[in-house]
């Protein structure tokens, strides 16, 4: 008569061991096992990458697994449970007590394509480290058409350089109004250049404008009042309205003012001439609208751009409040005026006010200009814009 053997089932955690190289984790690439499939020992359980190589996992029992701990793709702790397997005791008795044999260590990354490993969704083969970069570095493998399968950082990096300096560009023809601009400009950096900046308040002219428009039935902005100021101040400093060439300065009667304006065709820099013999603002309003009509319209001859002393560049309309002008040669001064803001200050008898204010920001050139005239000049137009009935 025999009698039945009776076996106890037991349920063994199996644990990622130590593969070496003082790695810590690595990423389950793929998965050669289900939950209640039966597994023999030295069968394959996983494939796991860590930073230096791709690792295939054996078992060392014979059983059913049980639990998978990991999804793919999912990062491995060494020395955590890495799936359940339940075994028999003799199974587990006879099963060597020794770490998990490594089988293989691929690192070349055509084999892995052709074993269809993928670490994403679009198909990428990637370690740890590279992912972090990945990640870190917002890239877009898709856009950088990297083949699928395992890449690596250098590969990222190669094909990112590549995507750079192999971008379309579109080559924009200059017209010759920007080539003579782009010339003028590269003469200006030969000139040393210091800034000097204040703030103006504009309320008063504000204030006069708006009666001046209503009296005259005309249609004026703030830019003329400026240009008179700016003529009226030239008078006082007429060091400033001047030329400097070949270590002399050449200092002019006539006040031409140079008007910086946008345009379709670029910047371009037509000139207001005889400003002081214009008269009335009216007519500085009359002489600057028809100066921008024809800018806009490329009208303007060669005339409209000779003989400016001092450049105006009236960057406010855009809405600029600070700039640092760049000198347009052989001028010795440019301002550009920045957007006007309204701000808290504090007036003579200590209370605080609202007042608009916009801030003139000026550059000379040093070689013919000093801080001190610099400074004095655009307190002498800063005076004569907060009291603009001297202007009228």
């Amino acid at each position: 008569m025999f009698r039945a053997t009776r076996f106890l089932h037991k349920r063994i955690p199996f644990k990622l061991a130590d593969i070496g190289e003082g790695i810590a984790e690595v990423q389950i690439i793929q998965w050669y096992v289900k939950e209640g499939a039966a597994i023999k020992q030295f069968e394959k359980i996983a494939e796991v990458q860590s930073d230096k190589a791709t690792v295939e996992i054996t078992s060392r029992y014979d059983g059913v697994v049980k639990k998978l701990h990991y999804g793919v793709n999912d990062m491995a702790k060494v020395g955590d449970p890495l799936i359940d397997i339940e075994t028999d005791d003799k199974s587990s008795s006879n099963s060597p007590q020794t770490k998990p044999t490594i089988d293989t260590m691929e690192t070349d990354m055509e084999l892995n394509a052709a074993e269809g490993v993928k670490t994403t969704e679009e198909g990428y083969l990637l370690m740890p480290s590279v992912r972090k970069y990945v990640k870190e570095n917002r890239i877009d493998l898709k856009k950088l058409n990297i083949p699928f399968g395992r890449v690596t950082k250098e590969e990222i990096m190669a094909a990112i350089s590549k995507s750079e300096s192999s971008n379309a560009f579109i080559e924009y023809q200059m017209n010759p109004v920007q080539k003579a601009m782009a010339k003028t400009m590269e003469e200006s950096l030969k000139i040393p250049h210091f800034g000097y900046s204040d703030e103006y308040r504009m309320d008063n002219l504000i204030k006069v404008r708006q009666e001046y428009k209503e009296r005259t039935k005309s249609k004026v902005s703030i830019m003329p009042f400026v240009i008179k100021a700016v003529g009226m101040a030239l008078k006082d400093f007429p060091k400033l309205n001047a030329h400097y060439i070949d270590g002399k300065l050449l200092c002019y009667t006539a006040i031409n003012l140079g008007i910086a304006i946008d345009t379709p065709q670029g910047l371009v820099v037509p000139v207001l001439k005889d400003v002081i013999k214009l008269g009335t603002i009216e007519e500085i309003a009359e002489k600057l609208a028809d100066l921008t009509d024809r800018a806009r319209r490329n009208k303007l001859a060669k005339d409209d751009f000779e003989g400016a002393t001092l450049t105006i560049s009236n960057i406010g309309t855009i809405g600029g409040t600070y700039a640092s002008p760049v000198i347009v040669p052989p001028q010795v001064c440019i301002v550009a005026i920045g957007k006007m803001r309204m701000r808290a200050v504090f007036n003579e008898k200590g209370a605080i006010e609202p007042q608009r204010q916009a801030c003139f920001s000026w550059s000379a050139d040093h070689r013919a200009v000093d801080g001190a005239t610099m400074a004095r000049f655009s307190n002498r137009i800063k005076e004569l814009i907060e009291n603009p009935s001297i202007l009228l």
